[in-house]
């Protein structure tokens, strides 16, 4: 049985209408305001695999295929371009 959160349940961000909700926690980890101070997205990405985000999710709710997803992280790391 999959446990759906609610909306309105404080400590919780909703990404996209794809359903996928990372806890308020985890944005505030050092590693990960530090990864997105960065533009890591592969850092961003690998925590939220800690967290039991699967790369076909990440895939659906960025619009990106999972391979893309793969090739990012193995690559250590991608910027956007004004960095």
């Amino acid at each position: 049985m999959s446990i759906q959160p609610d909306p309105s349940t404080p400590g919780f961000v909703w990404m996209t209408r794809a359903e996928l909700w990372i806890p308020d926690q985890v944005w505030q980890r050092h590693d990960m305001r530090l990864a997105l101070a960065q533009r890591d997205i592969a850092a961003v990405y690998r925590i939220l695999q800690k967290y039991g985000v699967s790369q076909r999710r990440i895939a659906a709710v960025t619009d990106q295929s999972q391979s893309e997803i793969s090739e990012i992280m193995a690559a250590g790391g991608w910027c956007h371009t004004t960095c």
